[in-house]
């Protein structure tokens, strides 16, 4: 099964892309922050991260550095 973390701030965002993607039988889970990306990925394996670049607190462009450093190989989608 392939795991997806979707990281968007906008509710509405979160509820699409977690439906379509569910829809194709994807295992989904969403957060609100960069913070929480990384609290996800350092306790769990992701194939891919779909990213907000603009959102409160920690954005998109602070967490990708982050991210790497403790996942090197997620592959990142920036939204």
């Amino acid at each position: 099964m392939v795991r997806i973390l979707v990281a968007d701030d906008d509710k509405f965002i979160r509820f699409f892309l977690r439906k379509v993607l569910e829809e194709k039988n994807y295992e989904v889970e969403v957060v609100e922050s960069g913070s929480e990306v990384l609290r996800k990925i350092v306790k769990q394996k992701f194939d891919l991260l779909f990213l907000d670049i603009h959102m409160g607190g920690m954005g998109g462009l602070e967490t990708i550095p982050l991210v790497k450093e403790i996942d090197p190989h997620l592959p990142i989608v920036v939204i």
